[in-house]
């Protein structure tokens, strides 16, 4: 589980508290370093968790949450300005590509795999340049059923 900073947990607390009507997309804005990372992190665990405790938060031991603290939960989807390749010698990209959107509108039109629920985290969203927000904007019109 993620280690939340102080003063998010309100934050935290409040979107939780509309777990049942949760929108499709949340967006989290604020200066560097506030921790918003993690905020969204610990949003993701909590929609993902199968067993959320009473505050809504994840319960840190079921099958979820096991995948989520190993990084292998098939549901969480987090797109990030590209890394390099050593190798074929790519460099790393400060921009989330319009590759990376497309790949993930093909992952989402796919059911998730467990528990009936998708979270995708993009971060930082100003990172996308113009053909890959235009991309996104279509998703955020219309997203496929179980996804945020």
């Amino acid at each position: 589980m993620t280690t939340l900073h102080p003063w998010l947990q309100p934050t935290l607390t409040t979107v939780l508290a509309t777990r049942g009507q949760c929108p499709h997309a949340i967006m989290l804005q604020g200066p560097a370093g506030l921790g918003l990372p993690d905020l969204a992190m610990a949003l993701a665990h909590a929609l993902l968790c199968d067993t959320p405790i009473a505050s809504g938060e994840a319960c840190g031991k079921c099958v979820a949450c096991t995948w989520l603290a190993a990084g292998t939960h098939p549901d969480l989807v987090v797109l990030r300005p590209g890394d390099g390749d050593e190798d074929t010698g790519k460099k790393a990209s400060t921009q989330i590509r319009i590759e990376a959107v497309r790949t993930l509108i093909e992952t989402l039109a796919l059911s998730p795999h467990h528990g009936g629920r998708r979270v995708v985290i993009i971060d930082p969203v100003d990172a996308m340049n113009t053909a890959s927000a235009n991309a996104l904007l279509k998703l955020l019109e219309e997203p496929p059923p179980g996804n945020v």
